[in-house]
């Protein structure tokens, strides 16, 4: 089979038409607390209970990260637009707003459908990204867990559901999605979020 050079550009686009979740990762350390809207995030082992988040290089997020070793990852719901676009600004302060502190110190997202809070278990570096893999030590749900029907018509009135990535994906998003920023900050790992 003979190679084909791919662009960025349309690898991002490709992986784009991937319909994912939305969630926001956050953590705190000495230089403050530090999130970001992202897709990049997926379940990696039960046997122990492990997660990974893929981080820019460099980003405020990832250094959070690494100084604290530990973060939450939020998992939003439908309504919750508009903590996606405040922590995917580029530029933006933290959305302190959207968050709140538990009992024991970690960052969560106001209303989120769950949260899992994770010790950091290691950073492998590649590409462009780190890929921060974190062992889930507790989660939080929004109600309680249960078994989602088959017909989920009449159930997803009545429950929230995640916020997710649908159809095509755009050049920009409707978020504003590319890079990183002092505190708001979106990864998607190489492809682009229309929340």
């Amino acid at each position: 089979m003979a190679s084909v050079s791919v662009s960025s550009d349309a690898f991002r686009r490709c992986v784009g038409e991937f319909a994912t979740g939305v969630t926001v990762v956050a953590a705190e350390h000495d230089d403050g607390p530090a999130g970001m809207t992202l897709n990049s995030f997926t379940s990696v082992s039960l046997q122990p209970l492990l997660v990974l988040v893929s981080l820019g290089h460099g980003s405020r997020t990832l250094a959070a990260v690494r100084g604290s070793e530990r973060f939450a990852v939020s998992i939003l719901e439908r309504g919750q637009r508009d903590a996606a676009i405040a922590f995917a600004t580029r530029g933006a302060p933290f959305a302190r707003s959207y968050v709140r502190r538990d009992d024991d110190g970690w960052l969560v997202i106001r209303g989120a459908v769950t949260a899992l809070k994770c010790e950091l278990a290691d950073v492998v570096r590649t590409g462009d990204h780190d890929l921060a893999i974190g062992r889930v030590v507790a989660i939080d749900h929004a109600d309680p867990l249960e078994h989602h029907p088959a017909d989920r018509v009449h159930h997803a009135a009545r429950h929230p559901r995640p916020a997710a990535l649908f159809g095509r994906a755009c050049d920009h998003g409707a978020v504003g999605v590319r890079g990183g920023s002092e505190h708001g900050e979106v990864e998607d790992g190489g492809s682009h979020a229309a929340i």
